[in-house]
């Protein structure tokens, strides 16, 4: 899930990434390690890790606190493995639109769903969020990745009335929504994925004194500090020049393995699949 800065990856002894392809503390990537892999026995992982060039885009120090001589470099987040079907759901996301009264939030759902093998897939995407579901057919070609959205135009489903919202900690509670969605070939499930988010809605406008003011569901926020404590705004500026929304989510965790070996469970004809998530920390 994290590492800085380039590597170079084996699995049983076969090379799996190279490091002009794993380069960035940031990005994110994922192996297939369906043949590689040894279910039912024991797998070895070997990682061999450069620190970052003067010029990459890494973890940077200041003038007050010197950068240490290795560079920060290594391991810095688990490593995760998964096990699926032929076509598999990744980056699940939901986006807030809320009534100017509160009193309805809008919800769109995305995910990218991408078919593993070398032939066409019809799969089935359904989703749940509380006692709202929602589902779709969709075809894939060999290799083929696709985002699948469930907007509200389509799954009027998807108007939550009297939603629960969530606020930043002195102005209210912090309810949280899960979403489960699953990925079927054939009837069969083939992958799943669930992330758990709270509905609410971020806004910046500017005022007409030039100052950014931020709004947390229509009530303005602000904070006192980079790291200090959160306060809630009196009064918002009036003839703002723009605006914009942004939501996000907190994505749920996965079993991970960090280094060494492992050992294997479950059926060999299950793909399998290994991921590095590089965010920040």
């Amino acid at each position: 899930d994290g590492i800085n800065y380039r590597a170079n990856v084996w699995l049983n002894g076969r090379q799996i990434a190279r490091a002009e392809d794993v380069a960035g503390t940031f990005r994110v990537y994922e192996f297939d390690i369906t043949r590689e892999a040894s279910p039912g026995g024991a797998n070895v992982v070997a990682v061999e890790v450069f620190p970052p060039e003067p010029d990459d885009l890494a973890w940077n120090w200041v003038d007050w606190n010197p950068s240490p001589p290795d560079k920060n470099l290594g391991l810095f987040r688990p490593v995760s493995i998964t096990i699926s079907g032929d076509v598999i759901l990744r980056h699940p996301h939901v986006v807030t639109r809320l009534s100017a009264d509160r009193a309805r939030a809008d919800l769109t759902v995305t995910a990218e769903v991408r078919n593993l093998v070398e032939k066409a897939l019809r799969t089935s995407i359904a989703g749940r969020i509380d006692r709202v579901a929602f589902r779709t057919d969709v075809e894939l070609a060999p290799g083929e990745q696709r985002t699948v959205t469930f907007s509200p135009d389509s799954y009027p489903q998807l108007r939550l009335a009297q939603p629960r919202l969530w606020w930043p900690a002195e102005l209210g509670e912090q309810p949280l929504y899960r979403l489960d969605l699953e990925a079927a070939v054939a009837g069969a499930a083939s992958d799943r994925q669930q992330v758990t988010f709270g509905i609410r809605e971020i806004a910046s406008t500017i005022t007409d004194k030039g100052a950014r003011l931020f709004t947390v569901n229509g009530r303005p926020f602000s904070s006192a500090a980079a790291a200090g404590r959160q306060t809630c705004c009196c009064a918002a500026r009036r003839n703002a020049r723009t605006r914009s929304s942004a939501t996000s989510a907190t994505c749920a965790s996965t079993p991970s393995v960090s280094r060494g070996s492992w050992t294997m469970t479950g059926s060999s004809s299950r793909r399998i699949g290994w991921a590095f998530s590089f965010w920040p920390a």
